[in-house]
């Protein structure tokens, strides 16, 4: 079994309506999230942050079904100029993520 590689930001969070890890503005050059454990989330990416009651035009990069811990199985590589956003499913989602932003 290979060693996985751990990002060297680290987010933790309780999702709400699109909370941000990162920013378009802040993804000048891509990220690659390395690591990732969702309970009842969605994660979203786009050049703009989703829009309530139309998320389902917005691109999913992963999500859980609801009530489950779910871990990401492989890295993920988002383009410059993308954002990355965390939604919950039922109010009790939550997020750990390891990411670096490549320069």
């Amino acid at each position: 079994m290979e060693p996985v590689q751990i990002g060297k930001k680290f987010f933790h969070g309780r999702a709400g309506n699109y909370i941000a890890i990162v920013e378009p503005s802040a993804n000048t050059a891509g990220v690659t999230i390395r690591t990732g454990m969702l309970f009842s989330s969605v994660l979203y990416t786009g050049t703009t942050k989703p829009i309530w009651g139309q998320s389902r035009t917005f691109p999913v990069l992963f999500k859980t079904i609801a009530s489950e811990l779910t871990t990401i199985p492989y890295s993920i590589s988002i383009p410059a100029g993308y954002g990355l956003w965390l939604e919950d499913i039922g109010n009790v989602g939550e997020a750990y993520i390891t990411y670096d932003i490549l320069a």
